[in-house]
């Protein structure tokens, strides 16, 4: 997932979004070693909580990729 933003952050001049696209960054880096640690401690509570932080960061993947695609044009 970091593949995929970080050419929407190093490629473009976007100064007045990146604090914004940092706080982004972090949120969604923190959400997948929460993913992590929840394979890990509990198992079939992992699919169901897995499956909302999956959901949760392609939407916020998905609503960033398009601000910043919308605020280049």
């Amino acid at each position: 997932m970091r593949e995929r933003l970080e050419p929407l952050l190093l490629g473009n001049e976007l100064s007045q979004y990146q604090a914004v696209s940092a706080s982004a960054m972090e949120a969604i880096l923190a959400m997948g070693i929460l993913r992590s640690h929840l394979q890990q401690d509990f198992g079939r509570l992992h699919f169901i909580f897995g499956w909302l932080i999956d959901f949760t960061l392609k939407r916020v993947i998905y609503l960033f990729e398009a601000c910043t695609k919308k605020k280049l044009q």
